[in-house]
């Protein structure tokens, strides 16, 4: 028996489970760093700094050394400390090497089962329920609550204050009602245990309790609550850790509801969120702290109260302070896609309990006896409850209402199925089936499977306007259009704006690109021929007054290719009709009210008709995460476009070289404003003075460098001779040197196919920065040293796109050198991410001394470039907009190519991509420096410093 005189007894125990827990703490804060037991921040952490992870051990020995002392007063003590060790072994695996859930839960469920199974059979909660059910439920609560526990460990001191909160609410209630030895014994010790570890546990902890603490702590605080609950005061049970089983509950019903893993971890728990608003844990264990204690203060009160009376109350304090948990900047507080959740809950609880009371009735429709009335309500609370539990479990709300389908149909047979299943069987264990006749479950499935589906179906038809499309005049205030392509995306489309009635757009036909769809519809929508026909189409419109403005392609251009897109552009200029692509049907306005549509425009880029290249992401992010980058040319139009993507990849610096202040302004300015986590370095420099890049690789230490300065225009080159020497060739040799003197991984050269077999000064100064590449890639074993060849960039500096459009909207003319000029053409973007993808495969070969270059597709004729351009305008070439050729400029070719005579070109092992085999030749040192001095001299002429730079080229 348990008298008073033991208080003395639990002082001294207190005192001394106290000590052993700061003790054992103290020596596992010193201990497990040196075997390397840290847990290690993450992108879910808390925490920024590695801790030590172990700390449990000091709650728990402790505590299995209490039960063993004070077995006397404590019933099925042996096996608290087996269940106890068994759920330490199992977390303390889990702590080292991850153990599957489904194992730990096993675990969880025997250890659980072990100690409420063993208890004395007068303890009992539910006395109205079978007894066997009851233990049951009994320890689905213990497993649940010691799991909630382990959720709730996410931030210091957190777990450690509830299990204080907790156990001296327990001691606090014996001034008021008497209580078994077995609930004072073990508040006592969790007190004490837990208040000797958060010594070390609170902001900013030394040590993190782990699952080998966590788990084990729930299961002896939950098997503490339990033993209340066995007294007759359940209410107490529930309402001292109101506040975790609200906010572990209420976090994972609405992972449930998101069709998230439960057993993921992840940070969105109200504490969670309340820490990283408040960017403080020791303010929200306070505050967590205070919504305890003022539980506890009310569950006091209430005591006094009249037995019948306590469960309402309890009820009304709990819901009260679910939702006024921490309230800071709604952190804490529901979120609409919850509520609405909710809802859909509510709505499926509903019609289950409304088809059960259908199955009675289609059951005793002809049976001369009454209605069982008390059954009915006695199988529709297991009905519900076992719903409640069994729908989210089951997957029912991973489906959105609003696209509801034949998969949602699915889900809630196979969900309805396993509820009823289930309900049979509890119905049986608990009133062994009594006014339960065996046809009312069929009858109740059937129902329940077409009010379930029914509601699904009638929210997403009132959600898509089809069920007031009846009396709405089809088109009225619609802008009229036509589609070309009657495939899939055309379907999607049409679909897409019958779901809304306010949509801007009224499809009056489509245009397929061959006849075997000629003649049918699309959802009413007719196809009413092929782009031959398009003229005499839009004239057939125009006289029933359905004339489309403006004509959508439904389909990429690299699927259509260039005759059919540059044919698109030529008809729709002559009919008058705009031309623009469907839009992302992912960025497609869901709402019903005012959808917005927005297509776009077709693009000179589109024109090119090229397939999109598939990039090897994660290869790329491996060369630059974390890594320092140095880009010189960076405020061009390739440098600029590599320091956007570069950036994307988060290297830790990103330095920005230029000699333009105004370029690099510019870039750094729009870097400047992502929050990307990357140093920004903009550096005004000249790579042509070799001590200033000393200064800055010496300060930044690149790892990987992208060399994009150059002198990259035609004409200016070949009047500036020696300033396109000396930055080209010059500036490429002081960054090589730099780059191989520095042991920098990787120098990536931007070239040009003016390069190859070059007739301009600008591509034989960039053919020689090519050959000093392979020099220096050949002789350099630490750096590798990768020329990148490509053609033209649209829109780039010195492009004729700018020149021709400038020219256009001038009125005309557009001038162009030659008819038949060719040239490869490709987008800024595409080239660079080419050029990054490259740069990978470079760094990662064992060949040393070649040239990669980008597929640039089939050569574009500029006469035909500019025709396109003039289109896209809205004009014609040749009536609205003339063409005028001048003639080939000085270096000019008519026709470029990717490698020469003397190189061999071999397709490389990813898309996008070729190696070219080069002859090794290396440069005369002599002609080099002579060439380099010729610039420096005044009195040389254009003509020797031509010669010499050719002459190095051969």
């Amino acid at each position: 028996m348990f008298l008073p005189e033991h208080a003395l007894h639990l002082g001294l125990m207190a005192t001394a489970v106290f000590l052993a827990s700061a003790l054992i703490t103290r020596f596992l804060v010193w201990w497990l760093p040196k075997l390397s037991r840290l847990d290690t921040p993450n992108d879910r952490s808390l925490h920024t700094a590695p801790v030590p992870r172990g700390g449990g051990w000091a709650i728990i020995v402790p505590f299995i050394l209490v039960f063993f002392l004070w077995r006397d007063f404590i019933p099925a003590w042996q096996e608290l400390i087996l269940a106890t060790t068994v759920l330490v072994f199992i977390s303390w695996l889990d702590d080292r090497a991850h153990v599957p859930a489904h194992w730990r839960l096993f675990i969880h469920v025997l250890a659980s089962a072990l100690v409420v199974l063993t208890a004395p059979p007068e303890w009992q909660v539910f006395s109205w329920l079978d007894p066997l059910l009851e233990r049951a439920l009994l320890t689905v609560v213990l497993v649940w609550y010691m799991n909630l526990t382990n959720f709730m460990d996410g931030i210091d001191g957190l777990t450690a204050t509830q299990m204080m909160a907790i156990s001296l609410g327990i001691l606090l209630s014996t001034l008021i009602i008497s209580l078994a030895p077995t609930s004072v014994i073990m508040s006592v010790a969790l007190f004490a245990a837990a208040g000797g570890f958060l010594l070390f546990n609170w902001h900013k902890a030394k040590i993190f309790m782990g699952d080998v603490g966590s788990v084990p702590l729930g299961f002896l605080a939950g098997y503490a609550l339990l033993t209340l609950a066995w007294q007759g005061y359940g209410a107490v049970a529930l309402l001292l850790p109101a506040y975790s089983v609200a906010d572990a509950t209420i976090t994972l019903l609405k992972r449930l509801f998101g069709g998230k893993k439960i057993w993921q971890a992840h940070r969105e728990h109200f504490y969670q969120q309340a820490t990283l608003a408040w960017q403080r844990h020791d303010k929200t264990v306070i505050a967590i702290a205070c919504v305890m204690r003022r539980c506890f203060c009310w569950h006091c009160s209430a005591l006094w109260c009249r037995p019948w009376w306590r469960w309402p109350a309890y009820c009304l304090w709990a819901v009260f302070y679910i939702f006024s948990i921490v309230p800071e900047k709604n952190t804490m507080r529901l979120n609409l896609s919850f509520l609405k959740s909710l809802l859909a809950v509510s709505h499926d609880l509903i019609v289950t309990a409304l088809a059960l009371v259908l199955a009675y009735l289609v059951r005793y429709l002809d049976q001369p006896q009454p209605l069982p009335i008390m059954a009915m309500v006695q199988h529709g609370a297991i009905l519900l409850a076992t719903a409640t539990v069994v729908y989210p479990l089951s997957g029912l709300y991973r489906g959105v209402w609003a696209y509801a389908s034949v998969n949602d149909l699915a889900a809630i047979i196979r969900s309805t199925f396993i509820t009823l299943l289930c309900f049979t069987a509890i119905s049986f264990l608990a009133t062994r089936m009594e006014f339960l006749p065996r046809s009312v479950p069929f009858i109740t499935w059937f129902v329940l499977i077409a009010l379930m589906g029914g509601g699904r179906m009638f929210y997403r038809l009132l959600r898509d306007g089809r069920l007031n499309l009846k009396w709405q005049k089809a088109g009225a205030g619609r802008t009229p259009v036509m589609l070309f392509g009657a495939g899939d995306e055309a379907e999607m489309f049409i679909r897409w704006l019958g779901h809304h009635p306010h949509a801007a757009y009224d499809v009056v036909g489509v245009i397929a690109e061959n006849e075997k769809r000629v003649g049918r519809t699309i959802h009413d929508v007719r196809i009413l021929g092929q782009l031959d026909d398009l003229e005499n189409i839009v004239m057939l419109l125009r006289k029933q007054n359905r004339a489309p403005t403006r004509l959508i392609i439904t389909k990429a251009a690299h699927q259509l290719g260039e005759h059919f897109t540059s044919l698109l552009a030529e008809q729709s200029t002559k009919l008058g009709l705009q031309l623009s692509y469907i839009p992302n049907l992912l960025q497609l306005n869901n709402s019903i009210d005012q959808p917005q549509l927005q297509e776009r425009s077709l693009q000179l880029s589109d024109l090119l008709s090229r397939p999109e290249i598939r990039l090897e992401k994660e290869n790329i992010a491996s060369m630059l995460q974390g890594k320092c980058v140095l880009i010189t040319g960076a405020g061009g139009s390739i440098g600029s476009e590599l320091a956007r993507q570069i950036e994307s990849f988060k290297p830790s610096r990103l330095v920005l070289l230029d000699h333009s202040e105004f370029a690099l302004y510019n870039i750094h300015t729009e870097l400047a404003d992502r929050p990307s986590g990357t140093i920004l370095h903009p550096i005004i420099a000249d790579v042509r003075q070799l001590s200033r890049l000393q200064q800055v690789f010496a300060e930044f230490q690149p790892t990987i460098v992208f060399h994009a300065a150059a002198i990259k225009h035609v004409p200016l080159a070949e009047t500036n001779m020696a300033e396109a020497v000396r930055t080209n060739v010059l500036g490429s040799r002081h960054v090589f040197d730099l780059c191989a003197l520095n042991k920098t991984s990787i120098c990536v050269l931007i070239s040009t196919d003016k390069a190859v077999e070059p007739l301009s000064v600008m591509g034989a100064t960039k053919h020689v920065a090519e050959r000093l590449a392979q020099d220096f890639d050949l002789k350099n074993p630490h750096t590798r040293f990768v020329a990148v060849r490509f053609g033209n960039v649209l829109g780039s500096t010195g492009s004729v796109v700018p020149r021709f459009q400038a020219q256009i909207a001038a009125g005309g003319p557009v001038t162009v050198t030659h008819a038949d000029m060719t040239r490869f053409f490709m987008t800024v973007p595409e080239a660079v991410s080419l050029v990054l993808q490259a740069s990978h495969y470079g760094l990662t070969q064992a060949t040393h001394g070649r040239v990669l270059a980008l597929d640039m597709g089939t050569p574009v004729k500029i006469a035909d470039l500019a025709r396109h351009m003039i289109r896209l305008s809205g004009k014609q070439p040749d009536v609205d907009i003339a063409i005028h050729y001048t003639g080939l400029r000085a270096g000019e070719k008519m026709h470029e190519a990717l490698h020469g005579a003397d190189e061999t070109l071999h397709t490389a092992k990813i898309s996008g991509l070729y190696e070219i085999q080069a002859p090794v030749r290396a440069l005369s040192p002599l002609l080099l420096e002579r060439l380099l001095a010729l610039t420096e001299d005044i009195t040389a002429s254009a003509d020797d410093l031509r010669q010499l730079l050719f002459q190095l080229t051969k």
